[in-house]
């Protein structure tokens, strides 16, 4: 059992968080993560770590189905004895049997203390991967027997309030995920923003820090999803004033019918300025050559530092994420440009607490990428969350 904060905080309100998965699913992890954060905002937090209440609480019971049961009913009896008297319990335990999760859901429903079940549905597969305390590699070589999610059954949750895909996101992201339950019930301020608020906020604040500093900014479009988000955030942050910045597609020649559609619908419908640089018109007057490949994403460089110049755009929005390759952790949000438009890691310039530097000589331009901290995933879960429309592709084979 650990104690992550004592002094209760003005905000403090009882609750139980239970964290259910497999073995080295991620479950601690994210539970200490929520509890520092809990702790940060002046909450009173216990992690019950499920180790920790083996050693000590039920210690004796091994692991047949009535022991698992009995360790999870102890676990659940201090949980809600916790949560009714004001601490934010935080269970991270395998608690493999549905039968046995569901009781300790009554009993924090009969005295009326808030309950909420997480999945964390990392596969077995990435499980036996982490093997963070050697369980799989000793099961495997037949010391172990009776593991769960191997050779002892897992009963998944079938309505929990939360899953975890962790294999999918950080477990920073994950523990935002679970705060934003708690805020979403009240349980907790609500001062604290989701992570995917927080990306938002941040996004927004550099699209208007680009309005104040600049004079002709443009935002890349492609009409791909990262682009359509920096749209949607753009939208977002002027509204309900119209967008100061001019939408630049570079067109290969290669795209759905269907996304120059949506492009077209999308600028009439919120009176957007466009501008399209095409590599077709590039190749038809013998400035750029076809790859062997056929490819033509490489080929975009030279029309789109054309376009730039000729429109004397002095910042460029792009979509770049901080998981697409090792090549973004150099870049900044603000990412100057030369003449040629190209880029010197050593003339970039820091940005503390989130000041932008945009100076420029003339000829320079500066790429900002609001999507700096996203990552693939926070681009699909915010998609759904706001409902962004996106192109609808028929990839059936024509008859």
């Amino acid at each position: 059992m650990t104690t992550t904060a004592r002094k209760a905080g003005p905000r403090a309100r009882g609750a139980a968080v239970w964290l259910t998965g497999l073995p080295s699913a991620g479950k601690t992890t994210i539970a200490r993560r929520l509890g520092d954060r809990l702790k940060a905002e002046g909450h009173r937090v216990e992690v019950l770590d499920g180790d920790e209440i083996r050693r000590f609480l039920s210690a004796g019971l091994g692991f047949s189905r009535e022991d698992r049961n009995t360790n999870v009913q102890r676990i659940g009896l201090v949980s809600e004895v916790l949560a009714r008297n004001g601490v934010l319990s935080v269970v991270p335990v395998i608690a493999p049997y549905a039968d046995s999760r569901e009781a300790v859901r009554k009993r924090h429903e009969a005295s009326g203390t808030p309950y909420i079940e997480v999945h964390v549905a990392t596969p077995v597969d990435v499980c036996s991967e982490r093997d963070v305390k050697g369980l799989y590699a000793r099961q495997a070589a037949g010391q172990l027997s009776g593991l769960t999610g191997v050779d002892d059954p897992y009963e998944p949750p079938e309505a929990p309030s939360l899953v975890l895909p962790t294999q999918l996101q950080t477990p920073q992201e994950s523990a935002a995920a679970v705060y934003a339950v708690l805020a979403e019930r009240g349980l907790v301020s609500g001062f604290g923003l989701s992570h995917l608020d927080a990306l938002e906020s941040e996004a927004v604040h550099i699209f208007r820090e680009v309005a104040g500093e600049f004079e002709r900014p443009v935002i890349l479009f492609s009409g791909g999803k990262d682009s359509i988000v920096m749209l949607h955030l753009a939208l977002k942050a002027f509204a309900p004033a119209p967008v100061p910045c001019t939408l630049l597609h570079v067109d290969t020649g290669h795209n759905f019918p269907e996304v120059i559609e949506y492009r077209d619908r999308v600028v009439a419908a919120h009176g957007l300025r466009l501008h399209v640089a095409s590599v077709q018109d590039y190749i038809d007057r013998g400035v750029l050559r076809e790859r062997p490949d056929g490819t033509r994403n490489p080929l975009q460089t030279v029309p789109l530092t054309e376009k730039i110049q000729s429109e004397r755009f002095d910042a460029v929005f792009g979509g770049g994420r901080r998981d697409e390759e090792k090549a973004r952790a150099k870049e900044r949000v603000f990412s100057l440009r030369d003449e040629f438009s190209q880029w010197d890691p050593r003339r970039q310039r820091p940005e503390l607490w989130n000041l932008y530097n945009g100076r420029h000589a003339p000829g320079e331009h500066v790429r900002v990428f609001p999507l700096s901290n996203w990552t693939e995933l926070d681009v699909w879960q915010y998609i759904a969350r706001e409902g962004i429309e996106l192109p609808e592709i028929d990839l059936r084979p024509s008859a």
